[in-house]
């Protein structure tokens, strides 16, 4: 119930400020987005970002128009849903007691849910809010795998990494840090990591 309510306050603060004009690169997806998909798909070749954001933003197009608030909604809910995310997250990787594990994963969400430039970056009509969810999902996921080992979790991180990385080609460096963190901590599932970054590599090299 807790994390309900974190999460809740995490989402009415995002929503303050939400309706304010679009600025140059908030305006550039908005332009983007809009062209038909014809001409869409071939600008993206030339763009500094993957195409997934653009993608999945032009649906919605349809039903925000020109609202600056519409528009910048899914960015805000998605910022929302970190919160939940970064306490899965919290709880995972933590083994205190359970009473210490549970308090330290409700500081950690009310942290990011009051955390100003989160804030600021979930309202940008940008892709940098959900790559904070799927960065957080990612290690989520990985967490999981290494406690239990089952593939369903490897699976996910895998399928969670791809996407990650058709939003914001600078999630690659989370990748980066955990292969980091798997060399000092957990040299024994290395091998297996290695053949699941493989499948990585392959859905990426399009």
């Amino acid at each position: 119930m807790t994390i309900v309510l974190i999460t809740l306050l995490g989402f009415v603060l995002r929503l303050v400020l939400a309706g304010q004009s679009l600025w140059l690169e908030e305006a550039a997806s908005w332009v983007i987005t809009s062209l038909p998909l014809k001409t869409l798909l071939p600008s993206l070749a030339g763009d500094f970002h993957p195409p997934l954001y653009y993608l999945s933003l032009k649906p919605w197009l349809s039903i925000a128009g020109q609202s600056e608030f519409l528009l910048r909604l899914p960015g805000i809910i998605i910022g929302a849903l970190t919160i939940p995310a970064l306490y899965l997250l919290v709880k995972t990787i933590f083994i205190p007691q359970k009473k210490l594990k549970f308090e330290i994963a409700h500081l950690a969400a009310l942290l990011l849910a009051l955390n100003p430039l989160h804030i600021y970056y979930s309202q940008e009509l940008r892709m940098y809010a959900l790559s904070a969810l799927l960065a957080t999902l990612s290690w989520y996921f990985l967490s999981k795998w290494l406690k239990d080992k089952q593939a369903k979790n490897i699976i996910w991180f895998t399928f969670i990494s791809v996407i990650s990385f058709y939003t914001f080609y600078l999630s690659l460096f989370i990748l980066v840090s955990q292969w980091l963190y798997l060399i000092l901590f957990h040299k024994k599932s290395l091998k297996a990591f290695l053949g699941y970054n493989l499948l990585f590599v392959l859905f990426c090299l399009p």
